[in-house]
């Protein structure tokens, strides 16, 4: 197993990119055959000619497993990762958990394997010493073959720098490490902890314009700050001691804000490794929740301007439990889901051309011709043949998302209205039914209040 084949097993045992990593490796031309002396022996031209046609297969397969190759630089600043100096052979990030690897791999060579061995664990040595702050980094190096690995089994003192070493076989299951922590994949939040996972920033990358950057650091700010704003609990204290309409209200704004994160987050990891139909799917349920939201501010401001307890209730129960479950709605009717193209209009109203994006997405997310053959083929005219594709118009795509994301800032001015009136809400609720005190006589004509 040469070198490069070596490095796509490793990834694809061990953090592969459909399991959250963002990966790139640097394969050098010498590690392809590609340069070097010219091979006088016949074992050596063989050797080359074999290095040579593989070389092609490794990197088609990298490209498929979305692996990143060379140009590292540039690949990290669009990312949103660190940049490591020096010239590591695989680095991988798991942006979710902040945890890194850095790899250094050695494979099937003609030469001294221990001169080799010896680069890579001078590599891996610099890299321990300028790891980036705030990640959980593993450090490793990589062999294939024996010879190599008798090498790298003596080398046990890299291990209290916390480096791990690793004998690659030709199957999965037969991976033996030499020495230092074998690596898993699970993530330890700790026993008991109460964790919420961190949201993937939105990358621009080349599906874009110069001038969609602007807008792209928008929505990453505001999730940054949407996300901080997340609950992990709700506790009946402060105003919500003194009304359970305020905290029904708050549970409510909490559970449309987690959810705008997640699909906020959904979006940004179906973009970022160009899944792009995911990415539409959930943009569209971002503009969904959206709207809901900003009916839930102008209902409950209509109804505290009131001072109408009843609808506030109502407005808290019938959003906390909203349902379409025909053996739920026979318990509890006055929870039936208002239909979501009713809040698309309202917010239509708010902001011109919402309902016209959000019917354009639909035709992407529905099953009809332009969510599959327009969307993934292509009709050559000439001679009737249609292609196939990942998707036919990125960056036509890649516009109708970030149109449908852009109002997603707009959900800190939502977050700062609602906070205000379910404060407001509570006043009232306290001033017209203290807890532990008697009702007033205006509380009955307002429907009651549900505490």
């Amino acid at each position: 197993m040469f070198q490069p084949r070596v490095k796509l097993e490793f990834v694809r045992r061990y953090c592969a990119p459909q399991d959250g990593w963002c990966v790139c490796v640097d394969i050098d031309p010498l590690e392809e055959g590609r340069t070097g002396s010219p091979r006088e022996s016949h074992t050596a031209r063989k050797r080359q000619k074999d290095m040579q046609a593989d070389a092609p297969r490794v990197r088609q397969e990298l490209k498929a497993l979305g692996v990143n190759v060379g140009d590292r630089k540039p690949w990290c600043s669009t990312q949103g990762v660190p940049y490591l100096e020096g010239d590591p052979d695989i680095v991988a990030y798991d942006r979710v958990y902040k945890r890194c690897i850095v790899a250094e791999v050695e494979g099937a060579s003609s030469g001294q394997p221990e001169q080799k061995l010896y680069k890579a664990i001078g590599q891996i040595v610099r890299t321990a010493s300028q790891l980036p702050e705030g990640w959980q980094c593993y450090l490793v190096v990589v062999v294939y073959g024996e010879k190599i690995a008798t090498h790298l089994g003596r080398a046990k003192a890299l291990e209290t720098l916390n480096i791990a070493a690793l004998h690659l076989q030709d199957l999965p299951d037969a991976d033996r490490w030499l020495f230092g922590a074998k690596w898993t994949n699970a993530v330890d939040d700790g026993e008991g902890a109460t964790y919420l996972r961190q949201p993937e920033a939105f990358v621009w990358d080349e599906r874009l314009t110069e001038k969609d950057k602007a807008l792209v650091a928008k929505l990453n700010a505001a999730l940054k700050c949407l996300n901080e704003r997340r609950a992990i609990e709700i506790n009946v204290a402060g105003p919500f001691a003194r009304s359970k309409i305020a905290w029904k209200l708050a549970v409510h704004q909490q559970g449309l804000l987690h959810r705008l994160i997640a699909l906020m987050d959904g979006t940004s990891v179906a973009w970022n490794n160009r899944r792009t139909l995911s990415a539409i799917l959930s943009a569209r349920a971002l503009m969904e929740t959206m709207a809901v939201m900003s009916a839930l501010a102008e209902r409950v401001a209509h109804a505290l301007a009131a001072e109408d307890l009843g609808a506030l209730d109502a407005l808290a129960q019938q959003g906390t439990f909203s349902s379409r479950d025909a053996e739920w709605l026979r318990e509890a009717p006055e929870t039936r889901a208002v239909n979501v193209l009713a809040y698309i209009d309202r917010f239509d109203k708010r902001a011109a051309g919402f309902r016209g994006h959000y019917d354009i997405l639909s035709e992407r997310c529905h099953p009809n011709a332009l969510g599959h053959n327009f969307m993934f083929g292509k009709l050559d005219r000439s001679d009737g043949s249609v292609r196939f594709f990942d998707e036919r118009e990125p960056e036509r795509n890649g516009q109708m998302i970030l149109a449908a994301v852009a109002i997603f800032p707009l959900v800190e001015s939502l977050m700062n209205q609602l906070d205000d009136l379910i404060v407001g809400v509570s006043d009232l609720h306290h001033r017209v039914a203290p807890v532990g005190g008697a009702a007033s006589a205006a509380e009955p004509a307002r429907g009651g209040s549900g505490a």
